[in-house]
Order: structure tokens, then sequence, then C-alpha cells
């Protein structure tokens, strides 16, 4: 289920995204004299209903909800160009993609972009309020304009 939670994120679809990652979480029924668990879902433990244990389950549902909120990419056209110290490929930040419609406010702090930027995110309304960017010892506060690309290079964290 972790692997359909990334999926709906990547699809930019935030409320079929939570749907999995409600199906996931859901806490699973205890059925016959023994004590058996049955039905898929979520141990007691926080383990996935998929014994031993399911890496896709565990891991990949807090990944899932890292794709909900920032998806970082390379540029189709930087692929085609080997990087280099000097120039490393750019890459595009794409903040709340896939937020889904409860998840009205919030906050998330030190997720890791390419290039290593270090991202916080807060929302209010089910929008983005102005975000900061960490890099090296530089930290910069952009604005948030919906729908507008902001592109920055390794000046702009320059010291």
């Amino acid at each position: 289920m972790g692997w359909k939670t990334n999926l709906w994120a990547r699809f930019l679809d935030g409320d079929h995204a939570m749907l999995i990652l409600k199906n996931l979480l859901k806490p699973i029924g205890m059925k016959g004299e023994k004590g058996q668990f049955s039905g898929g879902g979520m141990y007691p433990n926080l383990f996935d209903a998929h014994p031993p244990f399911q890496i896709d389950g565990n891991f990949g549902a807090t990944a899932g909800v890292v794709e909900m909120l920032l998806q970082s990419h390379i540029p189709v056209h930087a692929e085609q160009v080997a990087p280099t110290r000097s120039a490393p490929h750019p890459f595009i930040l794409h903040l709340l993609p896939a937020l889904p419609s409860e998840w009205q406010q919030g906050a998330i702090e030190g997720l890791i972009a390419r290039g290593g930027a270090k991202v916080d995110i807060t929302w209010q309304n089910g929008k983005l309020t102005p975000i900061t960017l960490r890099y090296g010892a530089k930290q910069i506060t952009l604005p948030a304009q919906a729908g507008k690309a902001l592109e920055l290079s390794a000046k702009d964290f320059s010291p």
C-alpha cells in the first residue's frame, strides 16, 4: 500500500493518496479464540499486516506522505547533460503538489530536496505560506505564490 500512496501522490491526487494511507493505517481486528489478527492494515505495534515485515508498507507510506508535500525533480532537458561540481543539475521543487483536502493546515520541517537543500513548508486553509530553504549556512525565505516558478542557483545561497 505504501507504493500506491506514492503513486497517487505523483499523479497529484492527494485525496486518493490519503484514502490509501488511511487503509494502510487502519488497525486490524482480532479473530478467533486464539487472538489471531485478521484483515489488512496495521498491527498494534505499527508494523504493516503482511508478516513478517513489509518494508513497502512500513517505509513506503512515510515516503508517500513526503511525496504529498514535496516533490523534487530534475528537469527532463537537464538529464542529457552530465553534472559537474561547478554546474550541478538544476532541480524543480513542487510544494504541496498532492495536499489532501482534509489537511487544511500543517507544517513540516527539514525535508531534503535534490541538491541537498532543506525545505520547511507551512500551509493554512489549504494554501501555502512563505517557505524557508536552507543550504549550507544560508537560509532564505520565499513568498508563497501559487503557480509562480522561482529560479534559484547556488549564488542565492552564497554567504
